[in-house]
């Protein structure tokens, strides 16, 4: 990794993309901003490909389905992912793209440091993104998703922004003296395809309704929560109307969280670090979801109560220790009846990342008052598996992602199993109480022939 050496300057170097991507060095580590990612220079990388033989491309929850994550461009780039989504699922499978498990507490600067250490997403040399144009002051803003910025900033030698009018301005911003190159935006949209995800079963976002509202239950006046991507843990802030003075400390937040501050019931009053603030690496919002323009513009106009940070400074196991009360409210795949939880593949197959689970999970057990809760839908493919089976590996759930001794709560629409502190018996019977009743005496008699009952 080259030492970053910031160049005075009181305007940005504008050029067009192939100029920009012919200062990207053959075997480059490319980091592509997080919902950012400057489509302008894609065209640019797949022209110059030849001279760029053994570049790294480096991806997380990539919004669009790149041209090297089909097969033919294995002689030219080597991709990763670390969260696979839509977009990268099927290249993920067939081995285009690598799946990296690595939680985002540590992509941090510190490692970056740490020459011992392979950690590509903390050592990138080149960090590609998009960025408001500057302001009078000369400061470039990356909107209400700038999650890897400050760290990849830091840590390459080459930063590459596209201007782009549209974006807002939030206090995730860096002057123009740390903006390498600037391109312009592009005149037309891409030509690369955006794959939805599969929609969710009527009858699932119904069960993930239940669970939400147990889920509220757990989440008490001035706890500070987060929240994770799934149908099960987001439906849980719409039941936190009645609540008062909590707190909010989580990589992702939600329309449904603006919301909640702009009720009054998320204040951050009674957090006892970055007090009164939403501290967040991002404002995720779905493409059709009425309430994300609105949710936007709240954010811009609030930057007193809106503090964006890298998503390895938010994701961190020791800050979030220091929070006292200390809620992480994520979904998970499946859980065996000893508390193992799956969160990343099906099969061997990765369909998301750990993402900021493991570190908020984690930190929560070292906070004051802190907890884990888990939610999930206790069945799937129409009410005919067992979201909940007797042990891991148990196809199609083969992976661990989370040991049984970090499990605290386990939610799903059948009700609540604390486990914490349980025997194997204990678990074993609390998870079965609250699998679906359809399964109830399968698992008990798997429950026998393994010992736990």
């Amino acid at each position: 990794m080259a030492t970053k050496r910031m160049m005075p300057r009181d305007r940005l170097r504008t050029v067009d993309p192939e100029e920009a991507v012919a200062h990207v060095r053959p075997g480059d580590v490319v980091l592509w901003a997080v919902a950012l990612e400057p489509l302008s220079l894609a065209d640019a990388f797949v022209a110059q490909r030849e001279r760029l033989r053994g570049t790294v491309m480096l991806h997380d929850i990539a919004r669009l389905a790149f041209p090297w994550f089909e097969e033919g461009f294995g002689d030219y780039f080597r991709v990763y992912d670390l969260f696979p989504g839509a977009n990268s699922r099927q290249a993920v499978a067939r081995g285009t793209v690598e799946f990296v498990p690595l939680p985002f507490g540590l992509i941090d600067s510190e490692r970056a440091a740490n020459p011992d250490r392979r950690n590509l997403y903390a050592r990138p040399d080149v960090y590609l993104t998009r960025m408001t144009p500057p302001d009078a002051d000369g400061f470039v803003s990356f909107g209400v998703f700038p999650w890897f910025w400050r760290d990849a900033i830091s840590a390459a030698r080459l930063v590459i922004g596209e201007l782009d009018p549209g974006l807002p301005r939030t206090t995730a911003k860096v002057h123009i003296s740390e903006i390498d190159l600037a391109v312009p935006a592009p005149a037309h949209g891409t030509p690369y395809p955006r794959r939805p995800l599969p929609p969710t079963p009527p009858e699932e976002l119904d069960a993930a309704q239940v669970v939400g509202a147990y889920a509220a239950e757990l989440i008490q006046d001035g706890d500070t929560f987060q929240i994770g991507v799934s149908p099960a843990a987001e439906s849980m802030v719409q039941y936190l109307r009645d609540r008062h003075d909590l707190g909010v400390h989580s990589e992702l937040i939600f329309p449904g969280i603006v919301e909640l501050v702009r009720e009054g019931v998320v204040t951050g009053s009674r957090k006892n670090v970055d007090r009164g603030k939403v501290v967040t690496a991002g404002l995720f919002t779905h493409p059709d979801d009425p309430e994300g323009p609105g949710a936007i513009e709240f954010v811009e106009r609030h930057p007193e109560l809106f503090e964006f940070r890298t998503v390895s400074q938010v994701a961190n196991v020791k800050t979030v220790a220091q929070i006292d009360n200390f809620v992480a409210v994520n979904g998970i795949l499946a859980i065996d009846l000893t508390g193992q939880a799956v969160i990343e593949t099906l099969g061997y197959t990765p369909i998301a990342g750990i993402g900021g689970n493991f570190d908020f999970t984690v930190g929560s057990h070292y906070s004051r008052g802190g907890r884990a809760v888990y939610c999930l839908v206790s069945t799937a493919k129409g009410g005919t598996v067992s979201r909940i089976v007797p042990r891991v590996p148990h196809d199609p759930y083969n992976v661990v992602s989370m040991p049984r001794y970090m499990v605290d709560y386990v939610v799903t629409e059948w009700g609540v199993a604390n486990l914490e502190g349980k025997s194997l018996r204990e678990r074993a019977e609390a998870l079965i109480g609250i699998a679906h009743p359809h399964f109830r005496a399968e698992l008990r008699e798997a429950a026998c022939k393994l010992g736990l009952l």
